[in-house]
C-alpha cells in the first residue's frame, strides 16, 4: 500500500520536507500533492479517466467514477446478450455482464435476439421477437418459421412476384421477374427516347434507359419525335420521312420554265429541294429565253441579257473601245476612252491621229512614227527619231559621213571600226592598222595567232618572244618552261687556276690560297641546295663543306663538314638547303672547302670558259672552248684549267 506524502507529515507530525517542493509538469502541484509530476493531467483532484492509468492520485486505476466509462447488462445465462434492468458503468466488462441488452430470458442461453427457430411445433420465442416459429402473423397461410416475411401478408413462398419493394416468392430477391414490371428502353443518346429494339422489363429504369421507346436514330441526340424536321437528309422527327415540306429551314422554289437556274413567281412551291423545272429565286425577267438572266453577260444586241433593266451597256461584253477625236478628222488619240456599242461623234475607232488639235496633221496611216516625215522617206517610219533616205542612204541608222559604207546597211561604221576593215574595234587588235590581227583569231592580240600561238590567253607568250625568268610561262613557245638560263650566271674568277688562286674573298677563310666561284643570279633563290661535280679521274670520297658569301666576303651560310663516299664524276649534294635567300642581280661568292684548315679544293670542276648553267636535277653545259666535238661536256683534257662546277637548286 502506498502512503502519500500529506499522510506521512500526520503520522510523523513532521512536515518540512526534506527537498525543494518543484512542479515538473505546471499543473499548479507539487509532489507530494501530485503522485505524476512528468504529466499535467495527473495529479490530486484530476478527473479519472479509463486509460489504465491513477489520475487523480488517490492509489486506484479505472475506478466507477471515471468520466468515459461504457454501460453493461447484467447477463446471467453468459449467452451474451444482457438484461436492461441491470446496467453497470464501469471501463471493462465486469464478470457476469455483456455489452448488449435485449436477451428475452436471462436464464437460458437459448433466448436471446438473433437465435434460431426452426422448430415450427416448438412454441417458445427463442429471438426474442415477439413471435414464434408456429404462428402465422401475418395471415398469409404460411407459418412464420417457413415465410421469408411474416410480417408481410404479400410475401410467402410460392408468391407473385411484385413491384412493390418485397421479396414476394421469398426466392431471396426484391422484385425481380415482376409480373407488372413496366418496359424500358436504352437512350444511347441521351435525348430521352429509347431504341424499341433494345428492351428490358423491371421495376425500376437501370441507368441509360428510359420509358419512351420512340427514338429512331438512338446514336443521334437530334433525331427523336421532339425534334423538328431539317432539310439534312436524316429524319429528325422520326416520323419516317425524310426532308418534308414542314422542314424548319425548307426553302420557297420559283418556277424556272427557260432551266437557266433564274425562276419567276408564276409558280411557287416549298421544299428542301428544288423540284425539277423550279429554281431558288424568281429573278428572271424572260422565263422563255435561257441566256437572259441576271448571270448572263451582255452583248450589244438590243436586249436586256442581264435583267438589269438596261440594254447595250458600255459593260457589254462586245462593246467597243473608241478614242477621243478632238479634231473630228476620223482619227483619235490615245488616253481618253470610250466604252460604247455604238459609235459616237468626237470618238473615233482608232489612235493613228498625230496631232489631235490640228485636222490637217498627218496620221500613222501616211506617218507611221509622226515625225512629219511620210513613210516612203522615211527609214524607219515607226522611230521618230530615225534617219531618212536623204542623209542615211542606206537606212542603217548611220549618216553617211560616220558610215563606212552608206550603200551597204550591214558594213561597219567608224564610230565603232576606225580603220573601217570590217572588225568591229572591241573584236580588232588594232584599229588603226585595216593589217592587224582581230581578236577572233588572236585571242591575246600579241600578233601570233591561235592556231600558231601555244597560249592564245596570255600577250606575253608566242613564238619568238622574250624568255621572262622565274614567270613559270613558256614565253618563247619552245615547250621548255624557264628553261637553263633562269637561275643565272655562274662564272669563275677572271684568271688563274683552282690552286694557287689567291685572288678573292676565300682568302679570308682559308689562310690565303683557296679560289671561290663568282655567281650572279638573274632572279632571286630561296633556301639553296648546292652541289658540286666529282670529275671522274678524282678520289671517290671527300670531306669538306658548303660556303656563301656576299661580295664583300662574309660568310652568309654554310653546311656542315661531312664525307661524301663513293661519288666519282658525279654530283656532291649537300643533303639539306640553306637557309638564305639569294636577291638577283647581286654579287655572291660560292665555295667548297675541303681539307684541314679550308684547305684542298682540288677535285670538282668544271672547264675555265665554260658558261654551263645547272637548274634542280639537270645540268646544261657547253662544249669544251679547248675540244668543241668532245662529247664529255665542260670537262678539259688539261687539268691545269679546272675549275670548279657547280649546281644550285632553288626553292
Amino acid at each position: 500500500m502506498r502512503i502519500s506524502f500529506v499522510a506521512l507529515c500526520l503520522l510523523t507530525l513532521s512536515c518540512t520536507p526534506e527537498v525543494e517542493l518543484v512542479d515538473a509538469d505546471r499543473d499548479g502541484r507539487s509532489p507530494p500533492g501530485d503522485c505524476d509530476d512528468s504529466d499535467p493531467l495527473i495529479h490530486f483532484g484530476a478527473l479519472e479517466l479509463c486509460d489504465g492509468v491513477d489520475n487523480d492520485c488517490d492509489d486506484l486505476v479505472d475506478e466507477e467514477d471515471a468520466i468515459d466509462t461504457t454501460a453493461f447488462y447484467g447477463d446471467a445465462d453468459g449467452d451474451g446478450w444482457g438484461v436492461a434492468t441491470d446496467v453497470l458503468f464501469a471501463c471493462e466488462v465486469p464478470e457476469g455482464y455483456a455489452e448488449r441488452a435485449g436477451d428475452c430470458d436471462d436464464d437460458d442461453e437459448a433466448f436471446h435476439p438473433g437465435a434460431p427457430e426452426d422448430d415450427c411445433a416448438d412454441p417458445a420465442d427463442y429471438n426474442c421477437d415477439g413471435s414464434v416459429g408456429f404462428e402465422d402473423v401475418d395471415g398469409d397461410g404460411v407459418p412464420a418459421c417457413e415465410d421469408c416475411d411474416d410480417r408481410a401478408a404479400e410475401a410467402f413462398p410460392g408468391g407473385t412476384e411484385v413491384c412493390d419493394g418485397l421479396d414476394n416468392d421469398c426466392n431471396g430477391v426484391r422484385d425481380d421477374a415482376a409480373t407488372d414490371a413496366p418496359t424500358w428502353y436504352l437512350d444511347d443518346d441521351g435525348d430521352g427516347y429509347g431504341d424499341p429494339e433494345t428492351a428490358v422489363e423491371a421495376c425500376e429504369a437501370p441507368r441509360g434507359f428510359v420509358a419512351n421507346e420512340g427514338d429512331c436514330d438512338d446514336e443521334v441526340a437530334t433525331s427523336n419525335p421532339a425534334s423538328y424536321e431539317v432539310c439534312d437528309g436524316v429524319d429528325n422527327d422520326c416520323d419516317g420521312a425524310v426532308d418534308e415540306d414542314d422542314a424548319i429551314n425548307a426553302v420557297v422554289f420559283y418556277e424556272d420554265g427557260d432551266g437557266d437556274g433564274y425562276g419567276t413567281q408564276a409558280s411557287v412551291v416549298v421544299g428542301c429541294a428544288a423540284p425539277t423545272g423550279y429554281a431558288p429565286n424568281d429573278d428572271d425577267c424572260d422565263d422563255g429565253e435561257g441566256t437572259t438572266n441576271p448571270g448572263a453577260a451582255e452583248y450589244c444586241d438590243s436586249v436586256d441579257n442581264d435583267c438589269d433593266g438596261g440594254v447595250d451597256e458600255a459593260d457589254a461584253v462586245d462593246a467597243s473601245t473608241w478614242y477621243l477625236d478632238a479634231d473630228l478628222d476620223g482619227f483619235g488619240v490615245a488616253g481618253a476612252t470610250l466604252q460604247a456599242c455604238w459609235p459616237t461623234v468626237g470618238w473615233s475607232a482608232n489612235t493613228d491621229d498625230c496631232d489631235d488639235t490640228d485636222a490637217a496633221s498627218t496620221n500613222l496611216t501616211i506617218d507611221g512614227d509622226c515625225d512629219g516625215t511620210l513613210t516612203l522617206d522615211d527609214c524607219d517610219d515607226t522611230d521618230a527619231n530615225s534617219t531618212t533616205i536623204a542623209v542615211d542612204g542606206d537606212c542603217d541608222g548611220v549618216l553617211t559621213l560616220d558610215d563606212c559604207d552608206d550603200n551597204d546597211p550591214t558594213s561597219t561604221v567608224v564610230a565603232n571600226d576606225a580603220d573601217c576593215d570590217g572588225t568591229v574595234t572591241v573584236d580588232d587588235c588594232d584599229d588603226t592598222d585595216p593589217t592587224s590581227t582581230i581578236v577572233a583569231n588572236d585571242a591575246d592580240c600579241d600578233g601570233s595567232v591561235t592556231g600558231v600561238d601555244c597560249d592564245d590567253n596570255n600577250p606575253l607568250v608566242y613564238p619568238g618572244a622574250v624568255e621572262i625568268p622565274g614567270d613559270g610561262l613558256d614565253n618563247d613557245c619552245d615547250g621548255t618552261i624557264d628553261n637553263p638560263n633562269w637561275s643565272g650566271v655562274l662564272e669563275m674568277p677572271a684568271a688563274g687556276t683552282v690552286d694557287g688562286f689567291a685572288a678573292g674573298p676565300w682568302a679570308t677563310l682559308n689562310n690565303g690560297g683557296r679560289a671561290a666561284t663568282r655567281l650572279q643570279l638573274t632572279q632571286s633563290c630561296v633556301d639553296p641546295q648546292i652541289a658540286l661535280f666529282q670529275h671522274p679521274t678524282a678520289d671517290t670520297s671527300i670531306y669538306g663543306s658548303y660556303y656563301l658569301m656576299d661580295a664583300s666576303g662574309t660568310v652568309l651560310a654554310s653546311s656542315a663538314f661531312q664525307t661524301y663516299s663513293g661519288c666519282n664524276n658525279c654530283w656532291l649534294p649537300h643533303p639539306g638547303r640553306l637557309s638564305v635567300t639569294l636577291a638577283s642581280g647581286q654579287i655572291y661568292w660560292i665555295a667548297f672547302a675541303n681539307g684541314v684548315g679550308f684547305g684542298d679544293m682540288s677535285g670538282p670542276s668544271i672547264y675555265q670558259d665554260s658558261n654551263s648553267r645547272t637548274v634542280g636535277i639537270a645540268t646544261f653545259d657547253l662544249p669544251r672552248a679547248d675540244d668543241p666535238n668532245s662529247n664529255v661536256l665542260g670537262l678539259p683534257a688539261n687539268t691545269a684549267t679546272w675549275q670548279n662546277r657547280w649546281r644550285i637548286d632553288c626553292l
